[in-house]
This record gives C-alpha cells, structure tokens and sequence, in this order.
C-alpha cells in the first residue's frame, strides 16, 4: 500500500527501492554508519519534482545540507476538495456593471451603471429591473429618462 501511494505521489522507483530494502530503516544495526567528515549545516524541505529534486539533492548534499522532499499530491489533496462553488447570480458582497442595451436616436445608449451589493446578485438586479425601484438609478433610466431600453444580467 505504501509503495503504492508513494508511486502515485510521484516518486522515482529507485527511492522507493532504496527506503524499502531491509536494513535501511532508521535506528538498524546491520548497516555500520562512518563518521562523517562534513558538519551538519541544517536541512531543507522541497517540494518533490521529479527529476529536479535528485539534482538539487546532490548539490545541497555537496554542502552538508540535508535535503527531504514532501509530496505535491497527497492522498488528503485528492480525496477532500472544497465545496460546490456559489452560481454567480446568487453571490452576496459583489461588484457588478450594468450597461444599457438599448438604442437611440445617435446608436446603442452607452449609459453604465457600477454598484455593489450585499444581497444576491440576481435579487439586486431585479430590483433594478421593477418601475416601482425609486432609489435606483437604472430603473429610472429604464422607465422614466428612457422607455424602452433593457439591461441583461451577463455573468462572466
């Protein structure tokens, strides 16, 4: 199981043969350690990239440094993932541009409207679309500056 998750991490099969050998675990005594000659200047942790992280495991090793390497894909990464996102339309807290489709006597009505909202999207937008909204701009615009002219809710 464990070399298993190990090749799907993405890990090279000859580390994977080396860390599963007998003898090669941590605290063994059939494998006779020599002192080292080179002094422990720490260690770093990278990110695994296959072929990258051997050659800058060599280099670090050139300087003492230790070197461990922690998977990108972990079992947790693939197995939990976020929630179902929010539609666009039902979003709270969000801005939003409104441009007016309609014609006049010059071409297309270049009227915009910038607002932002703390309820729905699409709640607000329908406000802005009823004749009876008195405090928004875009239902003025609508029903009284400009009959005849839409707005559409275009989510991007």
């Amino acid at each position: 199981h464990v070399v298993n998750a190990l090749k799907l991490c993405g890990y090279p099969t000859w580390a994977i043969n080396k860390a599963t050998k007998p003898g090669s675990a941590q605290g063994s005594n059939t494998v006779q350690s020599q002192p080292s000659t080179r002094t422990n200047r720490g260690a770093v942790v990278l990110p695994y990239a296959k072929g990258t992280s051997e050659a800058l495991r060599r280099i670090f090793n050139k300087y003492g440094i230790k070197t461990c390497f922690k998977p990108t894909r972990t079992l947790r990464k693939l197995l939990v993932g976020p929630k179902d996102k929010t539609p666009k339309e039902s979003r709270c807290g969000v801005v939003y541009h409104i441009t007016c489709q309609g014609q006049t006597s010059k071409g297309p009505c270049r009227e915009t409207y910038i607002g932002e909202t703390e309820r729905a999207l699409k709640t607000r937008f329908l406000e802005h679309q009823r004749p009876s909204s008195v405090n928004s701009e875009v239902s003025q615009h609508l029903h009284i500056e400009s009959p005849g002219h839409s707005i559409s809710l275009d989510i991007r």
